[in-house]
């Protein structure tokens, strides 16, 4: 069980969707800063492999002129349930095994090219991924943005390769468009091809939580490790618990990391 030393109430610092009748927004949700977790690891007593014999003798076995298999993206079961059950009452949150697998999504960024959840499975130099699902008019979403560097940089001085993927559900005034996307990324600073837009509103059920919403996922299993609904920004007193919250000694990322399937191995 993962302990928070501070409850920090993210109400004020969520917005609910405006657009879609279909989604639910929560009213308030919990996060905060955890204190110790279990993170001990288990030991093993290292072994050496017997030397071979050096008979000097050619190998009769034919070379094998299959090609490697490419891995095939996670078959689920897909959904949007997250590993992390979390008491804001009792400022406590617990691993669970009841997390989903991510399925596939494909849109448009927002320099024009198609990107898929994919194309980050598996890759070799990032390994968590932060869906962040926003809209434009969002405050919340703004503070997000405009601290995504930042945190960035701090998962990073600890360790982790992550990679932050905002798909716009909503523009300032409807649809998002390209040029919405690019207008995105130009304000905060963002790379144009992490910066996606939903036009059609296939994808509004990631927001379900309301805005922002931020799916958190290891890419070794596209597995669903935490869902925070709501985000602070620089500008909040937290911010710097906000950080450690995620990423540190005692940070989420560390704990679930240590969790039973969290992991592929």
């Amino acid at each position: 069980m993962l302990r928070m030393s501070i409850l920090m109430l993210l109400v004020g610092c969520q917005d609910t969707i405006k657009a879609s009748d279909d989604v639910t927004a929560n009213e308030d949700t919990g996060a905060d800063t955890p204190s110790e977790p279990s993170t001990e690891e288990p030991t093993s007593s290292p072994t050496s492999e017997p030397a071979q014999e050096d008979t000097n003798q050619p190998s009769t076995e034919p070379e094998s002129t299959e090609e490697p298999q490419e891995d095939t993206y996670p078959t689920g079961p897909y959904g949007w349930n997250p590993s992390m059950l979390w008491d804001s009452n009792a400022g406590t949150g617990e691993w669970t095994s009841t997390g989903s697998t991510i399925g596939e999504m494909c849109l448009p960024n927002a320099a024009g090219e198609e990107v898929c959840l994919s194309d980050f499975y598996k890759h070799a130099e990032k390994d968590i991924i932060f869906l962040d699902f926003s809209a434009m008019w969002c405050a919340p979403c703004r503070a997000a943005a405009q601290g995504e560097h930042e945190f960035i940089a701090h998962l990073e001085s600890n360790g982790w390769n992550p990679v932050w993927i905002t798909v716009l559900l909503e523009s300032n005034s409807g649809s998002p468009t390209q040029s919405d996307a690019q207008q995105w990324a130009q304000d905060y600073g963002l790379s144009d091809d992490k910066v996606l837009y939903d036009t059609n509103g296939a994808w509004f059920v990631g927001a379900s939580s309301g805005y922002p919403t931020v799916h958190v996922i290891h890419n070794s299993n596209m597995l669903i490790w935490d869902r925070q609904a709501g985000w602070v920004g620089p500008s909040d007193g937290y911010w710097n618990d906000w950080l450690n919250f995620f990423s540190g000694s005692n940070g989420l990322l560390e704990y679930c990391a240590t969790q039973p399937g969290a992991i592929a191995q």
